[in-house]
């Protein structure tokens, strides 16, 4: 049975009395790539605000170089904070460019540095490849502090879907590395558990709009880069951070996603586990929210996350301005 009654009224509205679903695979993937970032831009914020920059810049990495685009408010300051954006795709499409209106907005309500990876994608790079490129991004973020004007101590990191997943990874590498200090790991309907929708049972309608099942499988298959990785008792760590167990001394976590989202389920169980390892976790869940709710600008749900986002990273940097002095 159709869960679409279950739709908030006004996200139905917004996608004219439908959900798209985006079905990926190995046979569509390159036809399907150019395809997901016009439909992300369209969906996405197209505000362009006339106090902010932005510009591309090559950076160096263990690897070779990874792009990065960076978003800049005008105005001399050497102590804003900075937020590191991971963009979406489900670890195997996307760039920065079609997420650009949401780092604008970042970066004008903020008063902050914005820098989005363009990280390696699999199949072709699979894990870790894309993670090490967003460790390398964050570290460059951290010693250009004084070139970008910001200040160090205040780096947030985000990202949604497969970028949610990858943030959540980078946060143990922090974590393990100490190289880097964060101040908020900000997950948007965060991909953090390769057997959702095998082992571990979404729900009766989640998954049935935007990001199926079996899109959600392949992204997976496609990052852990083999079928023995994917089906293994212990992941490749820290690729699916659902099934590491020791979280403990994360950086603080605000986790967001609609309750007819496949990846509800795994959220909850991640927010749970945050709270188990003794990790401060702020859970948004939202009644008839799908997958990618957050871009169905002017509805009331989307509104009131995309409120909840700012003031969860405002809140987090004045916390660490305060904890500094």
């Amino acid at each position: 049975m159709s869960g679409k009654h279950l739709l908030e009224k006004n996200l139905l509205e917004f996608y004219g009395n439908e959900q798209a679903v985006l079905d990926i695979n190995a046979e569509n993937l390159i036809q399907i790539r150019p395809e997901i970032d016009k439909f992300v831009a369209m969906l996405n914020d197209p505000a362009r605000r006339s106090d902010v920059t932005s510009e591309s810049r090559s950076i160096q990495t263990p690897d070779g170089t990874v792009r990065v685009l960076v978003f800049k408010p005008q105005g001399s300051r050497s102590d804003r904070p900075a937020i590191l954006h991971i963009h979406s795709g489900g670890f195997v499409a996307g760039t920065p460019e079609p997420a650009a209106g949401l780092c604008h907005t970042f970066a004008h309500e903020l008063d902050c540095v914005v820098v989005s990876v363009d990280y390696r994608l699999a199949p072709e790079h699979p894990f870790p490849a894309g993670l090490e490129d967003c460790y390398a991004a964050l570290k460059w973020l951290h010693a250009s502090a004084g070139e970008l004007g910001v200040d160090p101590a205040r780096i947030a990191i985000t990202g949604e879907s497969g970028g949610g997943g990858l943030a959540a990874q980078l946060a143990f590498l922090v974590r393990d590395r100490g190289e880097v200090p964060i101040v908020l790991q900000l997950l948007t309907y965060p991909m953090l558990d390769n057997r959702t929708g095998l082992g571990l049972n979404p729900g009766p309608n989640a998954g049935e709009f935007t990001w199926p099942k079996d899109s959600n499988l392949f992204g997976w298959q496609s990052y852990l880069g083999d079928n023995e990785r994917f089906q293994a008792e212990t992941p490749p760590y820290p690729a699916v951070p659902t099934r590491i167990g020791n979280l403990a001394g994360l950086a603080p976590a605000v986790i967001g996603v609609g309750d007819l989202d496949l990846l509800a389920r795994e959220s909850l169980l991640y927010a749970t586990q945050l709270v188990e390892a003794g990790v401060p976790v702020e859970l948004h869940l939202y009644r008839g929210a799908t997958h990618g709710f957050d871009v169905a600008f002017g509805t009331p749900l989307a509104d009131a996350y995309n409120a909840a986002r700012i003031q969860a990273f405002r809140r987090a940097f004045e916390d660490a301005g305060t904890a500094a002095r």
